[in-house]
């Protein structure tokens, strides 16, 4: 899976499960979920749970401790490097 699908199926999910249209464009793939996106901890939780089932892959702790689950930028990368080869 490529970026552009990862990209297309997070926009799903965020349409989906948090009502994130309008706000889901590249220039704010950069800005914080927490601040920009207006996300809790309970969002988070709940946006890690679904990334894992809907791209069936188990995201490394590391990757959480060094911020990297805060953009939609870094999910991208995050799941790419979680990805099996």
């Amino acid at each position: 899976m490529d970026k552009k699908e990862i990209v297309q199926s997070l926009k799903k999910i965020f349409s989906k499960y948090f009502n994130i249209d309008e706000e889901f464009k590249e220039e704010n793939f950069d800005k914080a979920l927490t601040g920009f996106f207006s996300f809790d901890y309970s969002d988070l939780v709940y946006l890690y749970i679904l990334i894992e089932e809907i791209f069936n892959i188990t995201i490394d702790g590391r990757q959480l401790r060094e911020y990297r689950f805060n953009t939609v930028n870094g999910i991208v990368k995050v799941v790419m490097e979680s990805m099996p080869i």
